[in-house]
């Protein structure tokens, strides 16, 4: 189920990417072509594809959890 969804998360990303591109006229694209720009742009993805992995590994127990957990008065926050 996990290699399914990261395909599934992958093509929604690319789709995305494509509908932001076509929907400005493709001055997206011209955009996103600039090495820095593009990253900045495309930087909320990418890091939820690569702290995903690390989220599902953190289900199988606290010896695979690589964040620390919350402080108390943190976790009560709402948001």
């Amino acid at each position: 189920m996990y290699l399914l969804f990261q395909i599934v998360m992958s093509i929604v990303i690319a789709i995305l990417v494509l509908a932001v591109v076509i929907a400005t006229c493709r001055i997206a694209c011209c955009l996103m072509v600039l090495p820095y720009v593009g990253t900045v742009v495309l930087l909320p993805m990418l890091v939820f594809e690569r702290s995903y992995s690390l989220y599902y590994l953190a289900q199988f127990g606290p010896a695979y959890a690589v964040f620390p957990p919350l402080p108390p008065d943190l976790a009560a926050l709402p948001g």
